[in-house]
């Protein structure tokens, strides 16, 4: 059964008399949102180390950059990195010149960015449905799980959702007037979504703009920025005067046919330039990097970043990285829990108000058109569909305003039921699930479990009774509180309380006071997470096979890996090698996800042999492999 049609114009956009104060002083309201989103991004990032493989990456590469002085060709162990393109490098360079070079200034720009996002999405809320309906939106997605995590790793993510944030709220104030300050803003987030992560940025905008056309939402925005991309001779006398010189005929009539050609295609051309100004200052902003990468990377940038990472990711499952159909909408119900539960109820409200509210089929064609276009990509990540959350955190805050003007219970909506349900059973599943943690984890990790299953439990029992006796803000209160509650307990004390059982980081640091106390090379073998290369901080070499082993002790002296005990093996059988064992390392693997055990050894030419070809080795694993273009050859040959 429906509830009571709240949803009259008052409640669509907000346009209640008495919120009118609220419009005019919103700084204190967006103040201590942002400190909210700010306080939960930072929590815990300076006392927990990059996570692999993408964290240590970025910020090696920006530390590359630093040293290098190149602010064009970004590499990583001193070998070129095409994955994205160079602005997230930028960003983090001034990252690190503020919080230091370190996780927590590596992760500082995407935590900044992660605040500026909850903080356009007040905004924008605010714009089209009302005050109320903003603050709630805002308060979802600072305590959603799913962007708390991206705005505390060292990646591209919370970057380019700030650009297509600001690149729909654009669209949507085009919308309702003509604005200049609207044109150059979306076309200044698409190009800086360009430089963070290529194509991504401009495609799902596409996707969004058509499903919103389709659900019969706003398209005068859309309008406004394609119209002036045509050529307009209209109103202009050339055509005239050219058909007058045609008709005279003779080589004066060519020549003034000439000249008059070039006239009207210098005005057409002009009166274009002076319309597509836009488009001219997407152009300045974003081509100058990619013409010279281009050229210092020979092309190879395009390659691998345009061709591999988003042509082959579309067409093809790699890195393992396939999924099921509604791979995303499954798993955001976890992702963006608890604030995921409420979805059904509040996307069913809003379907039945698409046609009468241009607002309602804006943010339905903001969530559905992304999915639909990641649910045909072959390659699937959690991570790709965030760019439709704060849509998802705009239905949650319209959803909670509606109900509680309603005033009735959450199941008299269409389905209320499955809301509750969703709402009700993830909880109790975390809970109980926090608590078996607290059981089986040791240290640290078992308080911070015991108190994370405390808050949500609680936190989401007197929700779901709120929501229940029809005290729909008191419900949503309670689980912002709770659940920033939960995730500053996370970042501030489970992640810091990970570090002592992660294996890259038992690793790294059993390699660096070899090579500090007795001089030995660190050089990878099997195991090489790029946390390795980051928490060593600087690059290191890999262990091409038996025979690249041998070369490089003669040509370096001694060597110091992490092996398998495979290839401890393997290397003792070489005849001109001896390996001196150091002990055992064992950790978790967070890539295989499972503990693994691993060998500390030196190893050195043995006296007196010597090498087959008498010459000196090669250089080894530097400036030598394209990321994306195939594996090295191991120890076990």
């Amino acid at each position: 059964m429906d509830a009571p049609d709240p949803t009259t114009d008052t409640a669509m956009t907000g346009a209640d008399p008495a919120e009118a104060a609220g419009r005019r002083l919103p700084w204190r309201e967006a103040a201590l949102i942002g400190l909210l989103a700010l306080s939960l991004n930072l929590a815990g990032n300076g006392r927990a180390s990059l996570w692999d493989r993408d964290e240590p990456r970025y910020a090696g590469c920006t530390r590359e950059m630093r040293q290098s002085g190149d602010l064009i060709n970004p590499t990583f162990n001193a070998e070129p990195r095409y994955h994205k393109p160079v602005l997230i490098y930028w960003l983090m360079l001034a990252g690190t010149a503020l919080g230091g070079d370190n996780p927590f200034g590596a992760r500082l720009v995407s935590s900044v960015a992660g605040m500026g996002v909850c903080l356009m999405t007040w905004a924008l809320g605010r714009r089209l449905f009302g005050p109320k309906e903003g603050r709630w939106a805002a308060l979802a997605l600072a305590t959603a799980p799913i962007m708390v995590a991206e705005s505390k790793l060292a990646t591209t993510d919370a970057t380019l959702l700030v650009w297509f944030v600001g690149a729909q709220w654009a669209i949507w104030e085009l919308s309702q007037k003509p604005s200049r300050l609207a044109t150059a803003a979306f076309w200044s987030c698409m190009a800086l979504s360009v430089l963070t992560k290529g194509p991504v940025g401009p495609a799902l905008i596409v996707a969004a703009s058509g499903l919103t056309w389709w659900f019969g939402g706003p398209t005068l925005g859309y309008r406004r920025l394609l119209a002036p991309l045509w050529p307009d001779a209209s109103g202009l006398d050339e055509g005239l005067r050219f058909r007058e010189a045609i008709a005279r005929g003779g080589i004066a009539g060519l020549f003034s046919s000439a000249i008059t050609a070039v006239e009207l295609t210098a005005r057409v051309a002009g009166r274009w330039l002076a319309s597509n100004w836009g488009v001219l200052l997407f152009l300045a902003i974003a081509l100058p990097w990619y013409v010279a990468i281009g050229i210092a990377s020979e092309g190879a940038f395009f390659s691998v970043a345009w061709g591999y990472h988003v042509i082959k990711r579309a067409t093809e499952s790699i890195e393992t990285h396939g999924g099921f159909p509604g791979y995303y909408v499954a798993l955001t119900i976890p992702l963006l829990y608890p604030w995921s539960a409420l979805l059904p109820a509040g996307i069913a409200g809003l379907w039945r108000r698409r046609k009468a509210s241009m607002a309602a089929a804006f943010v339905l064609g903001w969530i559905v058109g992304p999915l639909l276009l990641l649910e045909v990509a072959r390659t699937k990540i959690i991570h790709y569909y965030l760019p439709a959350y704060p849509a998802c955190a705009l239905v949650v805050g319209w959803l909670v305003v509606a109900l509680s003007r309603s005033e009735v219970n959450l199941r008299r909506w269409t389905l209320g039921g499955t809301s509750l349900g969703l709402l009700a059973g993830l909880g109790v599943a975390l809970t109980v699930g926090s608590l078996a943690g607290a059981v089986a984890f040791p240290g640290g990790l078992r308080w911070s479990c015991l108190a994370f299953s405390a808050v949500v439990g609680v936190g989401t029992f007197y929700a779901v009774e709120r929501l229940r006796g029809g005290s729909a803000e008191r419900a949503a209160s309670a689980l912002v509180g709770s659940w920033a509650a939960a995730l500053l307990i996370f970042g501030a004390a489970f992640l810091p309380s990970v570090e002592p059982y992660r294996l890259p980081q038992k690793v790294a640091a059993a390699l660096d006071e070899v090579e500090r106390e007795e001089g030995a090379v660190p050089v990878l073998a099997s195991f090489k997470p790029p946390g390795i290369v980051y928490s060593i901080g600087h690059p290191v070499p890999e262990l091409l096979g038996r025979a690249g082993a041998d070369l490089m002790a003669r040509r370096e002296g001694p060597l110091v890996s992490a092996l398998l005990p495979v290839e401890v093996e393997a290397l003792r059988q070489h005849p001109r090698l001896e390996v001196e064992e150091r002990g055992t390392i064992r950790g978790f693997n967070i890539e295989r996800f499972k503990n693994e055990e691993l060998t500390l050894a030196v190893i050195r030419p043995k006296p007196g042999s010597i090498s087959p070809d008498g010459g000196p080795a090669p250089s080894v694993a530097r400036g030598r492999r394209v990321e994306g273009r195939g594996a090295e050859p191991t120890l076990v040959e």
